[in-house]
């Protein structure tokens, strides 16, 4: 157990929105992974040096498997909000006043650089570790972050006015995979970095499983899991009703949603094109028939 106490075989790191609950709870499901969030450690607290930092990682690890006796043969890191987090620089609790007023749509305000990122975080890994990242189209990925922060605002809050906000330009950054992919290659190396789009795990379950439980090495298992039956929903245009659960930030009433409309997709379309052509070089995949534009 000694040996293993600082080391997770592998690390989970998002993006959120992109099947990451699923994924958590088919791991959690398997009595031989144990399953940590030390991510956490990493995310907050940013204007730690690296060594605080690095401390504070190997403590949450330590605690997390001191916690958890039970046998197992792989350990998987993960919290998928570490990619976004990173780019809140000097941000070290998440409020929405801070993150989700809207400002200038391209004001240059947003740090995005993963190139720092990933530099640091392979120093807490001095073994060869695996990395699996989930992504998503641009456009069905935006979205559901902005359902997922609509009701924190007024009635009139609309997917716009989230791109428009510090959380929304952060999260719309750290969707040009190719940056975050080259990044990734180049400090882990290709063969340690599995990079799935959640449209694969829409398309095919049980095939996408067998494809991760390979490249992380170890026996497929079946669980009684399966995807959220919207998450691959295709919404329409047009503006709709949606309950939100009642929590710190709302009553839990209902709230309307704005989609992003014709032409915002043609403006994220525009966006993202350059980026999606290096992507499918990078990965070795079309994904143009899955909503990642060129």
């Amino acid at each position: 157990m000694e040996s293993r106490i600082y080391l997770p075989d592998v690390l989970y790191i998002g993006y959120q929105k992109t099947g990451t609950t699923f994924l958590r709870s088919y791991f959690k499901e398997r009595n031989d992974i144990l399953l940590t969030r030390g991510g956490q450690a990493l995310q907050k607290n940013t204007t730690l040096s690296l060594e605080e930092k690095n401390k504070q990682y190997l403590e949450t690890m330590n605690r997390n498997i001191l916690s958890k006796p039970d046998n197992y043969n792989f350990h998987i890191d993960m919290y998928e909000g570490l990619l976004g987090y990173f780019f809140k620089n000097g941000i070290d609790k998440w409020t929405p006043e801070i993150m989700l007023n809207s400002m200038p749509l391209f004001n240059g305000d947003v740090e995005f650089n993963p190139n720092v990122f990933f530099k640091s975080l392979k120093n807490f890994f001095p073994k060869k570790i695996k990395l699996l990242v989930t992504i998503r189209n641009q456009i069905d990925f935006l979205d559901s972050n902005y359902r997922h922060m609509r009701g924190y605002f007024d009635a009139q809050y609309n997917f716009l006015k989230f791109i428009s906000s510090k959380e929304g330009k952060i999260i719309a950054a750290a969707a040009q995979y190719d940056r975050i992919v080259t990044s990734l290659f180049s400090e882990f190396g290709k063969d340690n970095v599995f990079i799935l789009p959640l449209e694969f795990l829409i398309q095919n379950q049980t095939d996408t499983l067998r494809s991760i439980c390979n490249f992380l090495n170890i026996d497929m298992v079946n669980v009684d899991k399966t995807l959220n039956k919207n998450i691959g929903a295709k919404y329409n245009d047009e503006k709709q009703k949606i309950g939100i659960r009642k929590n710190s930030w709302n009553d839990g009433k209902t709230c309307d949603i704005y989609p992003p409309n014709n032409e915002e997709k043609i403006l994220l379309k525009a966006l993202y094109a350059g980026s999606n052509s290096i992507l499918f070089d990078l990965i070795g995949k079309d994904l143009s028939c899955y909503g990642y534009y060129t």
